[in-house]
């Protein structure tokens, strides 16, 4: 029988082979409202750095920070003309300054009388009358109404399955939060002492999720039942039901900056998740919110620096997908495999990245060599016994390129070619629905 539920060291269920499954720091910090024409220049800037030598990326790097802090500062994130923002690693002789105040110098520095005729008395007074008689014409908006304000639910129950609300929330079938902390712990513990599957605990956890929603609760027990929902979701491949509870810890996480410690484990998830649906515009939205926030300056737990290592991992690895550096990709890999703390990150690119990844390479080896001994694509494309190559070979019709020792290049690669253009992989919209 497995152990009591420890949400702190979750490997009880982390060990659990997973059952198929049937179902479907303040405001400014929150980069996802930030401009579109920011996020433009953020990406366009991460692309270019990658022909840049060390010693210029490090001068890049302390550049666009600045550059964001000194926006931020200024209350300027959207009012500066991004588009036509310029950086000095890229543009020597350009001042690191936003574009914004460069232009309002050179206004400055225009002869006076060519601004004369603005400042006249009699146009000063002109707008004056013109800004009054505005004002007096303003409609003052009605005040909104009271706010209905969360419900008190009062329902003991432990158990209770989830319904989708189709009217106002009854107290009477809520239950409080003291008893939704009793309700996770009896769940999750029934869940890995028992034969109860994961549409069990997914139903029910939904439903702790649903009575903390309509209660306004937005505190530690949220956030713990998010994290447990999240983990158990990577761990039956329900990323769509992943993607909603990691949104939702992205939000309970922004409410303080003390919890930016505890940002590391999901922001790792997060990365992955958002390069199998290959949305890398938003990778690099994360890259540069940790060029803000995570200064590296405070004393981690050494689980949180396990995790914060993890996340710049993930975020090399954009690099190594979009260069086709299988080399790097499946070195991180196996950095993940080896780390117990990695376990959910791990399950995620075995389940959901990987085949398509050695597909890849082996569609670039086939192009450069004539044959390579299979050992070598062994062990530069991370098999072991877990994983054993022929079973990945044969499962994908290339068992018949292996001569003896080797891998018959030349012979594959049409094989190969065909499966890659046909893409044929397992594909996950941007909502996490396979």
């Amino acid at each position: 029988m497995a152990g009591k539920y420890n949400e702190v060291t979750p490997k009880a269920f982390a060990n659990r082979k997973a059952r198929t499954q049937f179902s479907p720091p303040n405001t400014q910090s929150n980069l996802a409202s930030w401009p579109p024409s920011l996020q433009d220049f953020v990406n366009s800037l991460f692309q270019r750095s990658e022909s840049l030598d060390d010693l210029q990326k490090a001068a890049f790097g302390s550049q666009i920070q600045s550059l964001m802090q000194l926006a931020i500062a200024q209350n300027k994130v959207w009012t500066n003309q991004w588009h036509l923002q310029q950086l000095p690693v890229f543009n020597p002789g350009v001042p690191l300054d936003l574009y914004e105040n460069i232009h309002a110098q050179e206004i400055m520095e225009r002869p006076k009388r060519l601004r004369g005729k603005y400042d006249s008395d009699e146009r000063k007074k002109k707008r004056l009358a013109r800004f009054a008689g505005a004002e007096s014409t303003r409609v003052m908006s009605p005040s909104p109404g009271p706010s209905s304000g969360p419900i008190v639910g009062y329902l003991d129950a432990l158990e209770k399955r989830y319904l989708r609300l189709t009217s106002e929330p009854d107290p009477a079938v809520v239950r409080p939060q003291h008893v939704l902390e009793k309700s996770l712990e009896f769940v999750m513990n029934k869940y890995m002492a028992s034969n109860a599957g994961y549409l069990y605990i997914n139903d029910q956890l939904k439903a702790i999720r649903q009575d903390l929603t309509v209660q306004h609760i937005k505190n530690d027990i949220t956030v713990k039942v998010y994290k447990t929902h999240g983990r158990l979701a990577i761990l039956n491949n329900d990323l769509g039901e992943f993607n909603q509870c990691s949104s939702q810890l992205k939000q309970l996480y922004q409410k303080s900056d003390a919890l930016f410690h505890d940002t590391y484990e999901f922001t790792c998830y997060r990365i992955l998740y958002l390069l199998l649906t290959g949305n890398y515009s938003e990778v690099n939205v994360i890259r540069l919110s940790l060029l803000k926030s995570d200064t590296g300056s405070k004393i981690l737990a050494p689980e949180y620096v396990t995790f914060r290592s993890a996340v710049y991992l993930a975020l090399e690895l954009l690099s190594s997908i979009t260069l086709g550096d299988y080399h790097i990709f499946f070195k991180t890999y196996q950095q993940f495999r080896e780390t117990e703390q990695l376990t959910y990150a791990f399950h995620m690119m075995k389940h959901s990245m990987v085949t398509k990844q050695r597909l890849l390479a082996i569609n670039i080896m086939c192009k450069a060599f004539k044959k390579l001994p299979v050992e070598y694509l062994e062990r530069e494309l991370a098999f072991d016994n877990s994983e054993p190559i022929g079973e990945f070979l044969a499962g994908h019709s290339l068992a018949q390129f292996q001569k003896d020792t080797d891998f018959d290049c030349s012979a594959a690669r049409p094989t190969v070619q065909a499966m890659v253009d046909k893409g044929d992989f397992r594909k996950i919209d941007i909502k996490g629905q396979v």
